[in-house]
């Protein structure tokens, strides 16, 4: 993580915390943290630690369309009903490209301005409400102001995207997905231009950043919004280009 957030202890056992604008994320479960369970959501047993709500939805089964989350070029703004039952699965899962790294219908992932210009770029995973960013009401995560950002409608990457100079959102490596709907939000996304990309050992590599990144953790903007202007495509790509198919992604 980039040394220019601030780090928070959160716990007793050092958890950290990343301040975005007016909010502060936890980075995820520790390296300790169960392997993922691959079952369906639906048929994992509950447990006293688990905050979960009995309706929130299956985890993904396939990406979703970036289009799905706008109308009439505006991003679809969630009421504040809506956002108050916008709960996020917390159970460990492998969320894999396949399952659109478990990104709730409606995610975008938002770089804020204060941070474009800094060498180590990040976006965090939120909603639109009406006057603010949402995060579920079940995860540890928090919203913050709609001002001075970018939102981003993301796809895994494929080999259609994931090209020389292009924009992506990334994992840090060694991490090659989420491990739970939950810790999509409590997870800071890099941000970097691809310098190159190695298909057979799986890995990508930035311009600038010394550290490459598994592709299966990799997303890529298609969709870009900013407050009080229309939601545009990015790098010029076509209106029937940016959706993505499971057999295109790449998986661990």
């Amino acid at each position: 993580m980039s040394a220019r957030l601030l780090l928070l202890i959160a716990s007793a056992g050092c958890t950290l915390s990343t301040a975005y604008g007016d909010a502060v994320r936890s980075t995820g479960p520790s390296t300790n943290a169960p392997a993922p369970d691959t079952r369906s959501a639906d048929t994992l047993p509950e447990s006293p630690g688990v905050r979960r709500a009995r309706n929130t939805a299956p985890y993904p089964t396939a990406p979703a369309d970036p289009w799905a989350a706008v109308a009439n070029d505006q991003p679809i703004h969630m009421s504040e009903e809506a956002s108050k039952n916008w709960y996020v699965r917390t159970e460990p899962f492998a969320c894999t490209a396949a399952a659109d790294h478990c990104f709730l219908p409606g995610v975008w992932l938002v770089e804020q301005d204060a941070v474009r210009e800094r060498p180590y770029r990040y976006a965090i995973a939120f909603g639109i409400g009406q006057e603010y960013l949402v995060s579920p009401p079940n995860s540890r995560a928090s919203g913050a102001a709609l001002k001075a950002i970018t939102a981003y409608r993301t796809v895994p990457a494929t080999k259609r995207h994931l090209v020389p100079g292009a924009m992506a959102m990334f994992l840090k490596f060694p991490d090659k997905h989420p491990r739970s709907g939950e810790e999509v939000f409590e997870t800071s996304w890099s941000i970097g231009i691809v310098e190159r990309v190695d298909w057979d050992m799986g890995f990508v590599f930035f311009v600038g950043q010394k550290d490459q990144a598994w592709i299966s953790g990799v997303r890529v903007p298609v969709l870009a919004w900013r407050p009080g202007g229309k939601v545009t495509i990015v790098d010029g790509r076509k209106r029937d280009q940016l959706g993505v198919a499971v057999s295109e992604v790449t998986l661990p």
